[in-house]
């Protein structure tokens, strides 16, 4: 079956899906992560251009995201009977006005996303929390939602899953954002507070980049125990020796729908210390209790140290692996 496939190709878990569904199906790309200026606005054109081809020749539309890119091509799909599938992982199923961040943020950018989702024939939605975000954004005017988890490929971490760690010896929070408001959702900026009340730990901040990366190195200066490593990093060169020296990984976000960073770090054996927000109590499960105070993450921090049996944490990890997704993907298509 040929599949037109939308959405931002850099990421791993678009890239994951890519993976999957390239076992049974030929897949047409198209890559929405446009460049700013004359750039973004050629390639918004090329997208516009090459979609009404693109359609014709596939039997269904499948978006990582809804955006811009995605309105028209679920348009023409349904005008011709095609099925349309569309994950929703991130900005579009989210609004935080507060923050103004999110499906709301820009009219036009809203307007894309809500009927992107109403032509839809399924939405997997990669947490039930998301699930439910997004019907409350949408107010139930949405196509059929499935929650199928996000996949992380533990296979990539096999080794670091079953050798004898080194001496852990640091917290660990990984965000590969790249502007102030992305390192603030992700509760970066939390974590380095944190670290001032904590000057028996070593916390280490890895994968930021941009102005997102210049803030918190403002912010870390003056602490003698807070390391920052600027991104991109390599998850097996890089970032696994990060996993495995860890008695804790926090993710204190503001707002998460899924949490790829937390499988990881748990699949290491990382003591996971999370908020409550979005679909973080559903990566940990029964092993951890989210903790929203300053008090109760310190104090989770703390006990992380002393876990010698760190078993329980690879073994919820594997709830996540690819191979479920991949299983439930390929048949939720057919």
């Amino acid at each position: 079956m040929r599949i037109y496939f939308i959405g931002p190709l850099n990421l791993t878990f678009v890239r994951n899906d890519i993976s999957i569904l390239e076992r049974e199906h030929d897949l047409q790309q198209f890559d929405t992560e446009f460049s700013a200026g004359k750039a973004g606005l050629k390639s918004f054109l090329h997208l516009f251009m090459g979609t009404f081809k693109a359609v014709l020749r596939s039997r269904v539309v499948y978006c990582w995201f809804a955006d811009y890119a995605t309105l028209l091509p679920a348009l023409l799909a349904r005008m011709l009977r095609k099925p349309v599938y569309v994950v929703a992982g991130g900005f579009d199923s989210r609004w935080l006005p507060q923050l103004n961040y999110g499906a709301k943020a820009k009219p036009y950018r809203w307007f894309c996303i809500r009927h992107t989702f109403r032509l839809a024939t399924r939405i997997f939605a990669v947490s039930q929390s998301t699930a439910d975000s997004l019907d409350e954004l949408t107010e139930g005017r949405h196509g059929p939602i499935q929650v199928l988890y996000n996949g992380v490929n533990l296979g990539r971490l096999h080794a670091a899953m079953t050798a004898p760690a080194p001496q852990r010896d640091i917290v660990l929070t990984v965000s590969r954002a790249n502007i102030p408001l992305e390192m603030h959702i992700k509760g970066v900026d939390r974590f380095v507070k944190l670290a001032e009340q904590a000057p028996d730990q070593q916390f280490v901040v890895a994968g930021m980049r941009g102005p997102a990366l210049e803030l918190i190195q403002w912010a870390a200066e003056p602490l003698e125990n807070v390391r920052v490593i600027p991104g991109p990093l390599d998850l097996e060169t890089e970032l696994i020796p990060l996993y495995r020296r860890a008695t804790a990984y926090c993710q204190l976000s503001r707002d998460e729908t899924f949490g790829v960073t937390v499988v990881e770090a748990m699949a290491c054996g990382c003591a996971p210390v999370v908020t409550s927000a979005g679909g973080l109590p559903e990566v940990v499960g029964e092993i951890a209790v989210p903790v929203d105070t300053d008090e109760g993450i310190l104090a989770a921090i703390r006990a992380a140290a002393d876990v010698r049996d760190r078993s329980v944490y690879r073994l919820q990890a594997q709830r996540f692996d690819i191979s479920h997704r991949a299983a439930d993907l390929l048949a939720a298509l057919g």
